[in-house]
């Protein structure tokens, strides 16, 4: 699942072209890229930076 949710994270470099990807309201974060059943969440500034992961089960 790791090497997937990676491939989905990398897709984003073509954003807002890729699928997946949701605006969210009232959310600490303004997108979410689904991938199976996990969820990334995410901002979109125009700049890459590199995010911490957060295991939530």
């Amino acid at each position: 699942m790791r090497k997937r949710i990676f491939t989905e994270v990398q897709s984003l470099a073509h954003f807002p072209d890729c699928q997946g990807v949701k605006k969210l309201a009232n959310h600490a974060y303004g997108y979410r890229l689904r991938v199976g059943d996990y969820r990334v969440f995410f901002e979109f500034d125009g700049s890459v930076h590199v995010i911490p992961f957060l295991n939530q089960t």
